[in-house]
């Protein structure tokens, strides 16, 4: 609990853990009793590598509740600060569940330990360090799914997790999936690119964004006659195939400017009706790059994930737990301050911290 505040507040290592457990030592005690005082550096890092992440992380489900109705994102991270050079490997890649209209990872896994890695160039980490690789997140996509219970909720994958098995076990689990689908599985691919290139209607579902001085159309067409596709039945549940063209221009532009236009089609597999129709599937496939909007890219910039050493696979694994913790009750606060100024609140402002806080009992 106290690690958890002290990332609130904008700390990250097991140093600023001892050093706002002394400082906050008194608003601690008004919930924690702390008979003896505040813990030292060593006694949070001896914690963290003791705890087991999966029984860390296990208890997590029974304080958010269930995920019927919801739209889960999943993807993979490599923890970049977790690099060994001695064992010249990235201890640690996760891949996550997220759920971005709860600012809410809901599990998350650790993919198998790889010993291949190629030693650092300069001070330049590998790239396949760097990335977790399609091979480890088709192992530990079934374990994370396998976490869950998937009954009623939509399971949204990238390329990597469109396989056969994957798509069997969320179905036959209750769920929906939505899986991109590209030249990792070539010859469906093939036939749904070429289907889709012979359609000459109009498309299901249009969005437009602009801002930032880009703009960008999607549009969205849903095939439910799977008669051309003969392969099917190969996919579980599979009922619907989907392409969505991405126009995009910068400057505002539509192209009318002199400036080409880059045009995108992504195609997508889908289980069945209770994915939505062609404005809803546009809309979830879109909100699946919250996993790497809001989750990721806030654990990297926000919270430093990458620039913190931390070698040791368990404390590296429950610290990013608590990340994604503090993520979701920073965003749960209706102030509608930035997350680094909600955390520079929180260190100054103990109302405020305490406000957060509650929101673990929300």
């Amino acid at each position: 609990m106290t690690a958890l505040c002290t990332m609130i507040c904008g700390c990250e290592d097991f140093s600023s853990m001892a050093a706002f457990a002394k400082h906050r030592l008194d608003w601690l005690r008004e919930f924690l009793p702390l008979e003896n005082g505040a813990p030292a550096h060593d006694t949070f890092r001896n914690i963290f590598l003791m705890i087991r992440p999966d029984d860390f992380a296990a208890i997590l489900p029974e304080w958010f509740g269930g995920l019927s109705g919801e739209h889960i994102a999943v993807d993979g991270k490599a923890i970049r600060s977790s690099y060994d050079p001695e064992k010249r490997k990235s201890t640690l890649h996760l891949v996550r569940a997220w759920i971005d209209e709860r600012s809410l990872c809901v599990a998350r896994v650790a993919c198998e330990e790889k010993s291949n890695e190629p030693e650092r160039s300069g001070d330049r980490l590998p790239e396949a360090a760097r990335r977790v690789s399609a091979a480890s997140q088709i192992e530990a996509i079934p374990r994370l799914l396998g976490s869950l219970d998937l009954k009623g909720a939509t399971v949204t994958i990238d390329a990597a997790g469109c396989q056969t098995a994957i798509a069997e076990q969320i179905d036959e689990a209750g769920g929906a999936y939505i899986l991109a689908l590209k030249g990792n599985q070539g010859e469906a691919h093939e036939v749904v690119k070429t289907h889709f290139d012979r359609l000459s209607r109009p498309c299901d579902a249009m969005s437009e964004e602009s801002g930032h001085g880009r703009y960008e159309k999607r549009e969205c067409w849903v095939e439910d006659e799977m008669g051309f596709f003969h392969k099917s039945w190969k996919w579980h549940g599979l009922s619907r195939v989907v392409r969505i063209r991405r126009e995009t221009c910068r400057r505002e532009s539509r192209g009318t400017d002199g400036l080409e236009a880059a045009v995108e089609d992504q195609y997508y597999l889908c289980s069945s009706s209770s994915a939505g129709g062609a404005e809803k599937i546009l809309a979830t496939v879109r909100a699946h790059w919250g996993i790497e909007n809001r989750c990721h890219w806030t654990l990297d910039v926000v919270f430093g994930e990458d620039d913190l050493p931390v070698s040791d696979r368990n404390a590296a694994q429950n610290l990013s737990t608590l990340r994604e913790l503090s993520i979701h009750l920073l965003r749960s606060h209706p102030s509608k301050q930035t997350l680094p100024k909600k955390r520079l609140q929180a260190i100054l402002d103990p109302n405020f911290r305490t406000e957060i806080v509650r929101n673990l009992h929300a």
